[in-house]
Formats: C-alpha cells, sequence, structure tokens
C-alpha cells in the first residue's frame, strides 16, 4: 500500500504495515498535532496486527476497531476513490509549534508535547526569554547538571574523567559581551565530551592575582603611587593585601547570575581561587620541575610599560581605540659620535657617524649603531668656513638622506667614499657618557660587553627620515634588543620600574625619564655635565635638535570597563626591558637541538603551512613579519607596536 502525503508534504514509502504505521504517526506528529481520533484514522492496525479488523474493499470502507467507518469529517460515509484503491485518505489538521506523538506499541495515547516538563500548549507567540527561563528553572529544580555527572562514573584512577578548569576571571569585575562566546565555547567542550560518556566536572574560576586585583585595592585605599605601600610610613605589603583579598570577590554573585542566564554548566560551589594556598603551591611546584630539569631560565624582554603602575601593558590595551596614541612634543636630536679608528687614511682625525632619536632620554643606554646592510652611506667632508659644529669634519651618513642635512652639511657637500652597510660592520665608536665605559663592562660577560658601541647590521633600518644610522638601545626597544643580542651585547638598563634614573646615570639620578629630555639635550648643546667629562678629540657632537610631535601610548588613555586605571591623563607609557622567565622548548633531555631533527625524533607532525618556516638553524620569518626564533635564545611573536620604537633610522 502506498503511503500518502500529509499537509506537511511529507510522503510515506512502501513498508511493512507495522513500520508504516510507525513512520506515519512520526512523520505526521513532527510537524502538526492531531485528535486521537484523526491519528487513529492514519495509523490504524491491521488484521495481521489485531486480527479484529477486514481489509479495506472498493464495497466496504476501511473501519476503526470500534466499528467506527474512517472517512474525513468533509467526506461522506460512502466509500472514497482513495478508500477503493487501498490509499489512506488525507486527514485535515490543526497545526501548533513543535509537538511530538508519544505512541505506545499497540495504544495510542495523548500527544506529548517536547520540552516534556511543559505540559501546557505551546504558545502560538512565545517569548523566548520566557522560555529559556522556564528551560533554566526546570534543569535548577530538577538539578539536571549534577546528574549529569552522577550518572557516569569516572572509572578506574580517573580513566573516564575528562578534567576541565575554567580559564578564570577576574572577580573584581563585572561581566561583559565579551565574555559570552568564550562561554559558550567553553561550555559546548563541557557538553560534548558529557555526551561522549565521560565525567565531567566543571569547576569554576577566579583569578584573584594581578594588576585588576591591585588596582581596586588602590583606588579604595586612595593610594596614587605604589610606593606608598612600601616606603617608610607606608601601609606596607600585608595590610595591602589583605585589602585586596577583601575586594577581589566583590561580583562573585553577578558573575553566577550571568553565566547561569547564558545557560552554562559550571559548578559554582567547588569552585577554585588562585589565592588559595594549594591552587598556588601547585603552580610553584610546576615551575619548580621545569627549573629543577634545566628547562626554565631567566631573561630579557623589552614590553610597553605604564610607568605609573610600573607594570607593562597588554597589547589588548594598546589596540583599544584611536585614543590609546594621543600626540605629545619631544625634541629629537642628531648626534655625531666619534669613531675610534679613522675610515681613511687621509683623514685628520677619526670621523663622526650621525645618528638620530626620537628619545634622547635613551642615549645614556646607548649600546650600538644601527645600519642597513644594503643602504649606501657616504662619508661627507664638510667645508672648513661652514658654520655649525660640523665646521671641517668628516661625516657618515646614507646618501639619499645628505639633502636632508643641507643646512648641517652644505649645499653642496663633498663626498669623500662611499659604502654599503655590510662593510660598515663591526667599526666602533666612543661611547658619548662614561657611565658605563669601564674595563668590568667592556669585558665578556659585562653589558654591553666586548662588541658594545660598535656598529651592526638590521634590515629594519630605513632612509624614510633621520640619518639612516639607528641608535640602538636594547633595554627601551624590541628590535633594539634581539638585535644586539645577535651580535652579543648586553641589556643596559639605568632606569627604575617608576621610570626614574639610578644610580647609575649619576648626572640624571632620579629624574624622571620625559624630564630627563631637556637636561641630555641641554649638556650635548653646551658639552657640559657628562660630556665634559669625555675628552674632547672622542666627544659627542650635537648636530641637531628639534620638536617634533610624536604619537605616543598614554597610560591613561588605557582605562576600560576590564582595566580601569588610575593614571593621571597623559601619563606616558614606552617600551622598557623587563626581568623574565622563559620555558625552554629547545633544551628537553634526549632531544636534538635544530626544529627539523626534532620533530623527526620525536613523532612532531609540523603542519604543511609551516613546514617551509622550520629550518635546521630555526624558525624563519613568519609572513606576518613576526621575529624568528633562534637557536641562541628564546623569542616571542608578540612584540609591540613600531611606532612605539624609541628610535627610528
Amino acid at each position: 500500500m502506498a503511503g500518502h502525503a500529509g499537509e506537511a508534504g511529507c510522503a510515506v514509502g512502501r513498508q511493512t504495515p507495522s513500520h508504516r504505521a510507525r513512520e506515519q504517526t512520526l512523520r505526521y506528529t513532527c510537524f502538526f498535532r492531531y485528535d486521537p481520533a484523526r491519528l487513529r484514522g492514519i495509523t490504524g492496525e491491521h488484521p495481521e496486527e489485531r486480527g479484529t479488523q477486514q481489509p479495506a474493499t472498493a464495497s466496504s470502507p476501511p473501519v476503526e476497531p470500534d466499528g467506527r467507518a474512517r472517512h474525513s469529517p468533509n467526506e461522506a460515509a460512502a466509500p472514497s476513490e482513495g478508500a477503493a484503491s487501498g490509499v489512506v485518505p488525507r486527514v485535515p489538521a490543526t497545526p501548533v509549534l513543535v509537538p511530538v506523538q508519544a505512541r505506545d506499541e499497540d495504544t495510542h495515547d495523548e500527544a506529548r508535547l517536547l520540552p516534556r516538563h511543559r505540559q501546557d500548549e505551546v504558545d502560538p507567540s512565545p517569548s523566548f526569554p520566557a522560555m529559556e527561563e522556564g528551560t533554566l528553572a526546570f534543569w535548577a529544580s530538577n538539578d539536571t547538571f549534577r546528574k549529569s555527572i552522577e550518572m557516569r562514573d569516572a572509572g578506574e584512577n580517573g580513566s573516564n574523567e575528562f578534567v576541565f578548569y575554567d580559564g578564570p576571571p577576574f572577580a573584581n569585575g563585572l561581566p561583559h559581551y565579551g565574555h559570552l562566546l568564550t562561554g559558550y565555547v567553553k561550555d559546548v567542550v563541557g557538553r560534548y565530551q558529557t555526551m561522549k560518556g565521560h565525567r565531567v566536572e566543571r569547576r569554576f574560576g577566579w583569578d584573584t592575582h594581578g594588576l585588576p586585583a591591585e588596582l581596586e585595592a588602590q583606588r579604595q585605599l586612595g593610594i596614587e603611587d605604589v610606593t606608598e605601600i612600601t616606603r617608610e610610613g607606608g601601609i606596607g605589603i600585608e595590610a595591602f593585601n589583605a585589602a585586596c583579598r577583601s575586594s577581589v570577590l566583590r561580583y562573585t554573585k553577578e558573575w553566577e547570575e550571568y553565566v547561569t542566564r547564558q545557560a552554562r554548566w559550571v559548578d559554582f560551589e567547588n569552585d577554585y581561587k588562585t589565592l588559595d594556598k594549594s591552587y598556588t603551591e601547585s603552580v610553584i611546584w610546576a615551575f619548580k620541575q621545569l627549573y629543577d630539569k634545566g628547562l626554565a631560565y631567566q631573561g630579557h624582554r623589552v614590553l610597553p610599560y605604564c610607568w605609573n603602575d610600573r607594570t607593562p601593558l597588554s597589547n589588548h590595551e594598546l589596540k583599544m581605540d584611536d585614543d590609546v596614541y594621543q600626540d605629545r612634543t619631544d625634541n629629537t636630536v642628531t648626534v655625531g659620535l666619534r669613531l675610534e679608528q679613522k675610515l681613511r687614511e687621509d683623514s685628520a682625525c677619526p670621523e663622526l657617524a650621525l645618528i638620530w632619536t626620537t628619545t634622547p632620554w635613551t642615549l645614556p643606554s646607548n649600546s650600538a649603531v644601527a645600519v642597513g646592510p644594503q643602504i649606501e652611506y657616504s662619508l661627507v667632508e664638510v667645508a672648513a668656513d661652514h658654520e655649525g659644529n660640523l665646521a671641517g669634519e668628516r661625516v657618515l651618513i646614507a646618501t639619499d638622506l645628505i639633502p636632508a642635512y643641507a643646512k648641517e652639511l652644505g649645499e653642496e657637500p663633498t663626498v669623500v667614499a662611499t659604502y654599503k652597510g655590510s662593510e660598515l660592520v663591526g667599526i666602533h665608536y666612543h661611547p658619548i657618557y662614561d657611565y658605563f665605559d669601564t674595563p668590568e663592562r667592556r669585558a665578556e660577560g659585562g653589558d654591553p660587553g666586548p662588541n658594545g658601541w660598535s656598529i651592526i647590521a638590521a634590515d629594519y633600518v630605513t632612509t624614510t627620515d633621520g640619518t639612516g644610522l639607528v641608535h640602538q638601545a636594547p633595554a627601551f626597544g624590541e628590535d633594539d634588543m634581539w638585535t644586539c643580542m645577535e651580535y652579543g651585547i648586553g641589556v643596559v638598563l639605568p632606569v627604575d620600574e617608576g621610570g626614574v634614573f639610578t644610580s647609575e646615570v649619576s648626572d640624571y639620578e632620579g629624574m624622571q625619564i620625559f624630564d630627563a629630555n631637556r637636561y641630555v639635550v641641554a649638556d650635548l648643546r653646551e658639552q657640559g655635565g657628562p660630556i665634559a667629562r669625555r675628552a674632547p678629540e672622542i666627544r659627542a657632537v650635537l648636530v641637531r635638535e628639534k620638536s617634533t610631535c610624536t604619537p605616543t601610548r598614554t597610560a591613561g588613555a588605557a582605562a576600560s570597563p576590564s582595566c580601569t586605571r588610575p593614571c593621571p591623563r597623559g601619563s606616558s607609557a614606552s617600551p622598557r626591558s623587563a626581568t623574565v622567565w622563559w620555558s625552554s622548548t629547545r633544551r628537553s633531555p634526549g632531544l636534538p637541538r635544530t626544529p627539523r631533527t626534532a620533530s623527526s625524533a620525536s613523532g612532531w607532525r609540523v603542519p604543511a603551512t609551516g613546514r617551509s618556516r622550520v629550518t635546521d638553524s630555526g624558525v624563519r620569518r613568519s609572513p606576518c613579519g613576526c621575529r624568528t626564533i633562534r637557536p641562541t635564545r628564546a623569542r616571542t611573536s608578540t612584540a609591540p607596536s613600531r611606532s612605539l620604537r624609541p628610535t627610528s633610522a
């Protein structure tokens, strides 16, 4: 018997009578709710099932088990053409939303609707928020989440457990839309593993460490400078920590309501907090395992740094909006550095290499000068009668930038010789200051070491501005640090965490770095202070000074709902070298040192998309321009914005 398509457009194929009846019921009731009597008109049993019904014939229409003729209310009692052909007649339906027929093998009960905890009919104009709240209420009353965990055994030694710990948010800040997406993803992971039969205990977590907790405590205590905590007469670390603990879980209730409302299943009663002693000790234990195996070591990393908060800034804070970067007026200077040896024998004295910087305060930390290996540089002779500090001098500058210095070099200066940048690498010059010019600092293992104060090559040097020779202060520039490290040049860091010069730079000790700019420039201009202590024949020369408007990231502009930093508006930030601990991925015992051989030995598979970047000498520069990983050091792929570099070519 061929099945007939109902008003929902479903067709029932040829099947055995019992299967046909079940299929018709399911297909029709996927879309409509029928009166039970009408359902019997569609799914009536056959003689082989009941033994009481007679087969339908042209002279006798199909009948119900109780003897009533089977026909539509709109049809006459006389047999229809469809009945005569053995086709079940069409039955009009009254549509409603998402009904499902619950059918016993032998009886036809009333239709039951899903979700099964609802006993009333579905509203044709539903309120989805109300429906969601109803589902949440049922989950809560039925204890559905806990039951989904308890009904699954953990297995021997937890073999059937899927361990899931939430990456914790800060509990002293309110949730926002950014937490929705990650919350749903985390929830899907737990539900999927649960459906696979695993026991998944999803414990919520709270991050109670770090800057947000400290800033909130500072705000409540009226602290504007962190030195008010530790200095003599300050509140002390113990009292400050107590204030942090009291405020760190301020919004836990709001978080619980937010997470629960988005239908995410997590355990708030058995949550964990990073301030718990058990959690803290577990982290220290894990770090000690790395340290004992030689897989953790100390190093430096240059990070965008807020001098007011004395902490690095995240990439998120630097990219929040246009107000993050604001213009500030600084002095840019061009300085001539005296070479230790003459480039040409016919020169009267060692020549000057001209460098340019937008941050004069970094000059005491100068450790090298970078040139572009393929850039052409000219040795220019300035006329003896020319006005200015360069009269009679021979200076080294990028050929393309000679016209930009017509005032200092003359309209038509004499080019004595030209050099490729690669030919200049290794040439040493005299340091500007005497702070670090000692035998100990110049020795192997010292900072900057034997390769300090020399010309090095770097691929980021350009001739778009400046002089084509880039001042290198590795403590305050990401590119500077990695380039200097390639040449074995150490980091010189005479600035403390508050952006104040230390006693290593005695003439500027106690000065805030940006305030020190004018004093550094004045000493160069007047050849006074620390410059006067250098012998005249090796002394640096101020060639040009100019005020310029520089885009600078301001700490005050970083304030946001998730990071309300109490920095004074306009409190500037800049890159700073920080001492950090690295976890080595290249020092595992028994593994070869080169990536390719290590990959083969360990069975690691390098994806085809990245295979071309892995070589026996390290990892090449990625297409996005991230820095490479070299065998001699660990390098991060996240660098601060190029606009944060304190110097440029």
